[in-house]
């Protein structure tokens, strides 16, 4: 048995001398050549509209408010979200809405579904930001005015974000979507 396990390790190792003599034989402008190429045919690809590229399924997101006022809620489908938004640089991260809801005080909802996820949610001069994303690799998170908050399945988070408390959801999976929720508990 000794001896079979010599002979195994012994053929490993002529297999790795033989393919690194064959790229020294490349010379070292033809191996350099070949690695950069090879960075560079994947690293492009990946570039280009990266965020599509790494996401993961859609998110039926659910917004509710249990605030004692009514609010609107504007959201935005996939396609028309400014993926490089950031909280501050600008009044909106939706280049186009697409659905306008009022929601009434004490449990008016509605659900979207999209990947990624964008809203925004007024009431009288107060406006928070939602920005919801599943990627393929990773947690799914809510960003609510530039604070980001990754979560679990199962996972309940109570933020307080200029002046009003929202609380955010992470249910589980349902029906191919993540399930997900905002929840306005009060606007200030």
């Amino acid at each position: 048995m000794h001896t079979f396990r010599t002979s195994v390790v012994l053929k490993e190792e002529a297999v790795v001398e033989r393919s690194s003599k064959h790229l020294r034989s490349l010379g070292p402008r033809r191996c350099t050549a070949l690695v950069v190429a090879t960075l560079v045919s994947v690293a492009v690809p990946a570039s280009v509209n990266a965020n599509y590229l790494t996401l993961g399924v859609k998110i039926a997101m659910r917004t509710v408010n249990n605030s004692p006022h009514g609010i609107t809620a504007s959201s935005c489908p996939t396609g028309y979200i400014d993926t490089d938004y950031k909280f501050g640089t600008h009044n909106s991260l939706c280049k186009y809405f697409l659905d306008h809801h009022h929601l009434s005080g004490g449990g008016g909802r509605f659900t979207y579904t999209s990947n990624p996820f964008g809203e925004t949610i007024r009431y009288k001069h107060k406006t928070l930001y939602f920005y919801a994303r599943n990627p393929s690799v990773g947690l799914p998170f809510i960003e609510v005015n530039g604070d980001k908050v990754s979560m679990v399945e199962g996972e309940l988070v109570t933020r307080h974000v200029s002046g009003a408390t929202v609380r955010l959801h992470r249910e589980g999976d349902r029906e191919g979507h993540k399930q997900m929720t905002i929840e306005i508990i009060s606007m200030g």
